[in-house]
């Protein structure tokens, strides 16, 4: 049988650091681009 951390999803927590350190890689860059899309985007709307 494999141990589970005390989140008991059995995933390993250097697993879980991964995960969201990945996540972040990915999500930083997403939102910036987002918010720099509707700023630039507002004043087309704006009148």
């Amino acid at each position: 049988m494999s141990e589970q951390n005390a989140t008991g999803s059995g995933a390993p927590a250097s697993q879980t650091a991964r995960l969201v350190v990945s996540w972040l890689i990915v999500g930083v860059p997403l939102v910036y681009a987002l918010v720099q899309t509707i700023t630039s985007v507002l004043p087309l709307f704006a009148g």
